[in-house]
């Protein structure tokens, strides 16, 4: 009896030991487990905000060891859009890109994630994928901007940015206002039914905040003029927001009211538009760093031209 009690008394002991050291192993994770998971969240943020500079949070709606999607979202919960991984594997090896496009399917970042090709044909790769920023998913640049030299890692990139277009299309985003991005604060606008338009200054709406309070003005600009010296005129749109003092809060051109250049000119001419930005009408600063180029030389020419047309129909 007295060897039969010892033996259930090492076994209760180990037991008891063993039921503590779970309950201590349970406890811990359910302390560290959130700790872990928020520093993997804070860490995809961080990484995901070289895609989405305002992103809060994320929800990734597809995944598999080649390709992912996920849905980005403002501390508001407004849908900022999609963010992209595609790997694309040819004879020379496989890329993985980043990218990410806004709620209208306009790629606003990209870049290369992994590159298991031939290295000295990464740089060419990389300045090619950035001809895509600006464009919606599935146009290609103009081939004239291309760098030559890596058709087969291009064709690559190609098919990744396909494959996102091919996800985007089946999702159903409400897009955000465009206008938004106007002025901080932005709510909603309203049209000015009493301004008078002009040739070149042909609409003028009010915009206001979440308090109903005026923030300033947007007013669009529109003209044309030659794509290129000797060609047919082609026209351009583009909005100026101002407020009070006629400090200039933003400036917005859509894609499809834009036909005077594309690829890398129309991102010289976004650039340009955007160093107006912080500028008075009485002040302008025309003479920026600029890259030379006929095309865009004409498109720039056109766009001073209407920044006059603002000055003068509101001195």
């Amino acid at each position: 009896m007295k060897k039969m009690s010892r033996k259930f008394q090492i076994t209760l002991t180990i037991t008891i030991v063993s039921i503590v050291s779970i309950g201590l192993i349970v406890m811990t994770n359910m302390v560290t487990s959130p700790i872990v998971a928020s520093r993997q969240r804070a860490q995809q943020i961080a990484e995901y905000e070289t895609l989405f500079e305002d992103i809060d949070h994320f929800e990734t709606v597809v995944s598999s060891e080649t390709f992912e999607a996920t849905l980005a979202y403002d501390a508001n919960n407004e849908t900022l859009g999609v963010m992209y991984q595609s790997m694309q594997t040819n004879s020379y090896g496989d890329i993985t890109l980043a990218f990410s496009v806004d709620t209208s399917g306009t790629i606003l970042q990209a870049y290369i994630l992994e590159y298991n090709q031939t290295e000295s044909l990464k740089s060419i790769v990389e300045s090619n994928i950035q001809l895509f920023i600006g464009l919606n998913l599935g146009d290609l640049p103009s081939s004239s901007d291309l760098t030559s030299g890596a058709t087969r890692s291009y064709d690559a990139t190609i098919d990744a940015f396909l494959e996102g277009k091919s996800h985007f299309d089946t999702l159903d985003l409400k897009p955000k206002d465009p206008f938004s991005v106007m002025a901080e604060g932005y709510a909603y606008k309203v049209l000015d039914e009493t301004f008078v338009p002009t040739e070149n200054v042909t609409n003028k709406d009010i915009i206001y905040d979440d308090n109903n309070l005026v923030l300033g003005y947007i007013y669009t600009l529109y003209g044309s003029g030659p794509y290129q010296d000797g060609g047919e005129d082609q026209d351009i749109q583009y909005y100026v927001a101002l407020d009070d003092a006629y400090t200039i809060l933003g400036v917005f051109v859509l894609d499809e009211e834009y036909h005077h250049s594309g690829g890398v000119f129309f991102s010289r001419i976004k650039a340009y538009l955007e160093s107006f930005v912080g500028q008075t009408l009485d002040a302008l600063t025309y003479d920026v760093d600029w890259v030379s180029g006929a095309t865009s030389g004409n498109s720039k020419a056109l766009v001073d031209s209407l920044m006059h047309a603002l000055v003068e129909v509101l001195s």
